[in-house]
């Protein structure tokens, strides 16, 4: 299961904090799952925001910079 991160900025979209995971179903022979951070809310006010990398500091580091991006840096 995926766990809350506070590390991160919050969703650019909607505030949640992120989830973050391994890459379920990755393929050993590519290597180790790499890590993503997103958030997904359905309904009214819809939207996906998510990035992967292969450490979760890196994942880290993305998710913030695209937050940053996403909100004009903000």
């Amino acid at each position: 299961m995926a766990e809350r991160v506070r590390e991160v900025l919050p969703c650019p979209y909607c505030g949640d904090r992120p989830e973050i995971d391994r890459c379920i179903g990755w393929p050993r022979d590519l290597g180790p799952a790499p890590w993503y951070i997103g958030c997904y809310r359905g309904g009214d006010g819809e939207h996906f925001i998510g990035v992967n990398a292969d450490t979760q500091a890196e994942a880290r580091a993305e998710w913030n910079r695209a937050v940053l991006q996403s909100s004009g840096g903000k």
